[in-house]
């Protein structure tokens, strides 16, 4: 498929407002076939029973600080547009995503879950906030709905980044931040 014409993804998602980000934050987003990135990160863990179970139904890391981190970004080129597919390294654990835009929403699907983002944008970075979730199928309540905060700004030339998962119930259930460059 010709894709000389398609835009990167979150320059589609962004429009104007992705020549506003800074520099790093383009860089990791202007994928138009793959990118490699590795970097650090520190991830928490909430102390709550309940919340080490919900982090166990994803596969996701144990806790630790100044972990390894792998990035693989590859796209997929359609007729609608990009889909990016993202894959984490966390030293040996892989976390797989797939992300698409429409209707000025990124959607991020992480096995039957699908994760719809509003976004914020300004000189300083881009943030994420979770909007919707649906599962199998079906949208999750407000109640059960955690607040999800991802953040993508620049320091020192590199694209730093912090990601928090909480609920008013049972607080805090994952926070991860770092940095990644391209390798």
């Amino acid at each position: 498929m010709q894709t000389s014409n398609i835009k990167p993804l979150y320059r589609q998602f962004l429009d104007q407002n992705y020549d506003s980000l800074p520099a790093a934050v383009q860089a990791l987003h202007n994928i138009e076939d793959e990118q490699g990135l590795e970097g650090r990160c520190s991830i928490q863990i909430g102390e709550n029973w309940i919340v080490r179970l919900l982090t166990k139904l994803f596969p996701f890391p144990e806790a630790g600080e100044n972990l390894p981190l792998r990035l693989n970004l590859k796209v997929e080129h359609q007729e609608t547009g990009a889909i990016e597919h993202w894959t984490r390294y966390f030293g040996e654990i892989k976390f797989y995503s797939e992300q698409w835009q429409a209707d000025g929403q990124l959607y991020e699907k992480i096995r039957n879950t699908v994760a719809t983002f509003s976004p914020a944008v300004s000189d300083k970075g881009l943030e994420l906030r979770l909007s919707q979730i649906v599962s199998f199928g079906r949208k999750w309540p407000a109640f059960l709905q955690p607040d999800v905060v991802i953040r993508e700004t620049e320091q020192e030339g590199k694209l730093h980044f912090s990601a928090t998962v909480s609920t008013s119930l049972m607080g805090m259930l994952v926070h991860y931040e770092g940095w990644v460059e391209k390798v």
